[in-house]
């Protein structure tokens, strides 16, 4: 036994794609903790609203804020119809992540650690991910830059904070990966995974939906039983209305919580992107500007990433601003799950010039974020 695990240890640790991830991973998150414990003590007298101080362990503590707060409700609480002062409630945030939080963290002794527990090994799972689905459709040297931009990405410290980006992100590449191999059981389990992380989740269906009749020739005499898998990801998000009407009576609780809670409101997506130009806030401009800027380069990039991608992308980035004009400001998080950037930085970085000078710039952005992020500012919320 001792010899069959030294061996798969051996020859899972000399793959590239594993040597590069944890290269990444150790050398980032190290840089990533530095910033943070070290901008937190200089900003101290100057910390924003959006601190939680969960932990006096600030190097742990860096990786809590905004929302953590729900999270670690949910995973210490589970579901209660309790509500806020602002009208909020936990039955707002899907249950996936704070599940796995509750379990690892029922075995540590502390939820907040097990958050950072999942959310890492979320990460470290994308990479995989996204290593194995871009090799299959490009190559090994695109598939491992891709890995490198995703741990460059200017918002990518949130994957390892006790927030559900990473495994969204995680669900969502297993969904398109099994996809591509035709294995669509696997496909829509990972699909009904991703709806049950977050709202937006569901919406994996669609490309989901695309692949499949892709894979069939667009002929519907091609179609079988085998179609009916795709059906995992709506009941993933079934299996959660569910248990909003048990706890409140109402299956679409979660969707009205949000409204009263957090303003959220139904809309035209194009006029609350055009709207945050104008409006006067900074803070809605920045957003806007980075939203529309990010719709056309991944639309300009279409030919690069295929179809699908395009779509889910699309999905992800027009989904916020159709939810009304306080999702705009955390666009800067939410622009972080839309994959199909580190597969067109990769593309688009084969010549080593560019790859060095957008890698170097990504990762300055990084550090300059991470600083507003991990001490609470509203630039990304």
């Amino acid at each position: 036994m001792i010899s069959w695990i030294k061996t798969f240890a051996k020859t899972t640790f000399a793959k590239p794609e594993v040597k590069l991830t944890l290269s990444f991973f150790f050398v980032t998150r190290t840089i990533l903790t530095i910033i943070g414990v070290t901008s937190r003590i200089v900003l101290e007298s100057h910390r924003g609203s959006g601190r939680n101080d969960v932990l006096k362990i600030i190097w742990l503590d860096i990786w809590g804020v905004w929302d953590t707060g729900w999270y670690l409700n949910i995973a210490q609480n589970w579901y209660t119809t309790d509500i806020n002062s602002h009208g909020g409630a936990n039955y707002g945030f899907f249950p996936l992540y704070p599940f796995l939080m509750r379990i690892i963290g029922w075995v540590i002794q502390n939820n907040y650690i097990g958050g950072i527990i999942v959310s890492n090994i979320a990460l470290l799972v994308s990479c995989i991910f996204l290593y194995k689905l871009v090799k299959r459709e490009v190559n090994s040297e695109i598939a491992l830059d891709s890995i490198k931009f995703l741990f460059l990405f200017p918002t990518a410290f949130i994957f390892s904070a006790v927030f559900s980006e990473s495994l969204f992100v995680a669900c969502m590449l297993g969904s398109f990966y099994y996809a591509r191999g035709n294995k669509w059981f696997r496909a829509g389990f990972f699909g009904g995974l991703t709806a049950l992380t977050r709202s937006i989740g569901v919406f994996v269906s669609l490309p989901l939906f695309f692949e499949y009749i892709h894979s069939k020739d667009f002929k519907v005499a091609n179609v079988r039983a085998d179609i009916l898998f795709l059906s995992l990801v709506p009941i993933g998000l079934s299996l959660f209305a569910a248990l909003n009407y048990r706890l409140t009576g109402d299956f679409l609780a979660f969707s009205h919580i949000q409204q009263t809670g957090w303003k959220h409101e139904w809309t035209n997506p194009f006029s609350v992107l055009l709207g945050s130009l104008a409006d006067g806030d900074s803070l809605h401009l920045f957003n806007g500007l980075f939203s529309i800027t990010a719709i056309v380069v991944l639309s300009i990039g279409i030919r690069k990433i295929g179809f699908s991608f395009w779509l889910m992308g699309m999905i992800l980035l027009l989904f916020p601003p159709l939810a009304g004009k306080v999702c705009m400001n955390s666009m800067l998080r939410y622009v972080l799950v839309v994959f199909p950037f580190y597969l067109m930085f990769a593309k688009i970085s084969e010549n080593p010039i560019w790859n060095w000078v957008l890698g170097t710039t990504l990762a300055i952005l990084q550090g300059i974020l991470m600083v507003f992020w991990t001490n609470g500012y509203h630039l990304i919320i």
